[in-house]
């Protein structure tokens, strides 16, 4: 429900002079490219927003991007050209070309081939993949020195930018963007051909409209903008938006369709919903993992553990699992792991803090793999739930006290059943002492499943002897005292 405050201020302003601007806008790039109808609001809100740069302290950078050639990328540039305030088309600058055009004049940047850019080798572009990831928020700066005294020198590197390219861009690009998907247009898709000189001479008027109604409306931009800021609070229609791509790309944006009255508030919030909600981080190689991870573990319902090559073999089985062409030996006929893929995966998992450990596999043979509970942190973190809402901070450590959970470290496991906080957040309820743990006698291991249900619960570790790998403990009543390592 829409901000009694923000609603109220919007009445009677539809039909005002901005909506009709707008309309015109949007009436002009259409007729030559074919965009779906989210995305021609998103462009003609970004093109009005570049007018009143001065009301934002962070502008959204337009990606414009195409699975091929030939998709009306360029195109839309050249329309982009006409329209926006001081535009500056180019192609593959160099970082101090970039910085210095940037903090001289404050361009509107349409960087056209970006892709070609990032396809160089990462120590060649890392300025320019800087410069871009900062570049959204005002105030951002690059200290350079200058000659001839080489004195230091901060460059301002704010600025709108639009960003066209073949395919996907970085995602530390992409997450300070508006997603504009461009494709080739059909026969029934009703465009004219684009021609400079006639669509410069038609644009020009509407340069003029723009430069008038810019002139002066900071100010009341900025008053938008604090009526808008709400719009994305927990249960309002913006919600969905994560933080980044509420405030960093969509509330200018907003802003300028809430000042253009009711009708393209409405239409700016479903355009913001439906290209940028609830973003599920599809281009994030580790978050990927992590839900395919989850998603083959619901097979091993009975396992605690994995072998990396039983892992392996699960994720290159998956349909259109992308890990077969870049984990898969090419040099055998059958989809198996080549001899890169152990160490690429542990790789990718070791920034969630998931490490490869040895583990018993129900065969009694030992191998290299992974806890399924090492794992549950970072589902709950990255990955939404089973409910479809995002996870959000670490699960509550009571919820692990009496259960069947294998923790690697042994004193974390006792500290949470103590009563002591451990590595979680929340404290754990007493409980009194039980009594010391104990190895199976020879008549009971002939029945280990029947001995811990009736008895205790199996804990598995790293240092655990063959003959009986783990340690029993019995939960339901608390934890053993520290002095009882010596039995282990």
């Amino acid at each position: 429900m829409r901000d009694p405050r923000a609603a109220g201020a919007l009445e009677g302003l539809a039909g005002n002079e901005l909506a009709r601007l707008l309309n015109r806008v949007e009436a002009f790039f259409t007729r030559y490219v074919a965009v779906g109808a989210f995305e021609a609001i998103a462009i003609t809100l970004w093109i009005v927003h570049t007018w009143v740069l001065d009301a934002f302290d962070a502008t959204g950078y337009l990606e414009i991007r195409s699975p091929v050639r030939r998709c009306g990328k360029t195109t839309l540039l050249d329309l982009l050209e006409l329209l926006v305030r001081r535009a500056w088309k180019t192609i593959e600058p160099s970082e101090a070309v970039f910085f210095r055009r940037i903090g001289a004049t404050t361009p509107t940047l349409l960087l056209d081939e970006v892709d070609a850019i990032f396809k160089r080798k990462p120590e060649a572009t890392e300025g320019l993949r800087a410069c871009l990831n900062a570049g959204n928020k005002r105030g951002t700066t690059v200290p350079r020195c200058v000659p001839p005294k080489m004195e230091i020198a901060e460059f301002a590197v704010f600025c709108p930018k639009a960003l066209a390219g073949i395919g996907g861009l970085p995602a530390t690009i992409t997450d300070r963007s508006i997603p504009i998907e461009m494709r080739r247009k059909q026969q029934t898709d009703r465009v004219e051909r684009f021609r400079s000189r006639k669509a410069r001479e038609l644009a020009a008027p509407l340069v003029a409209e723009l430069e008038r109604w810019a002139d002066g409306a900071t100010a009341e931009v900025e008053l938008e903008l604090i009526k808008v800021e709400t719009l994305a609070n927990e249960g309002q229609p913006l919600a969905s938006l994560d933080d980044r791509a509420w405030e960093q790309a969509w509330e200018p944006l907003i802003a300028v369709a809430s000042l253009a009255g009711e009708e393209w508030l409405e239409r700016g919030i479903a355009a913001a919903v439906a290209l940028s909600g609830n973003r599920d981080d599809e281009l994030d190689e580790g978050v990927n993992l992590l839900a395919d991870i989850r998603t083959v573990s619901r097979d091993f319902p009975d396992r605690e553990a994995l072998a990396t090559f039983e892992l392996l073999d699960a994720l290159l089985a998956l349909d259109e699992s992308p890990w077969r062409d870049w984990w898969s030996d090419p040099r055998s006929e059958d989809l198996k792991p080549s001899k890169a893929a152990p160490r690429k995966l542990a790789r990718t998992l070791k920034p969630f803090g998931i490490r490869r450990t040895d583990i018993w596999t129900p065969s009694g043979a030992t191998h290299k793999g992974y806890r399924l509970d090492d794992f549950h942190d970072a589902w709950v973190r990255y990955l939404p739930s089973d409910d479809g809402q995002e996870g959000q901070g670490r699960r509550d450590p009571a919820s692990d006290a009496g259960s069947r959970l294998a923790h690697r470290d042994r004193k974390w496991a006792r500290n949470t059943a103590n009563g002591q906080e451990g590595q979680g957040t929340a404290p754990q309820p007493s409980r009194p002492r039980p009594p010391r743990p104990h190895r199976p006698t020879e008549e009971q291991g002939q029945d280990l499943a029947e001995w811990l249900a009736r008895d205790g619960i199996w804990r598995s570790f790293e240092t655990d002897s063959p003959a009986f790998p783990g340690e029993i403990i019995d939960t339901r009543h608390g934890s053993p005292s520290p002095d009882d390592d010596e039995l282990f």
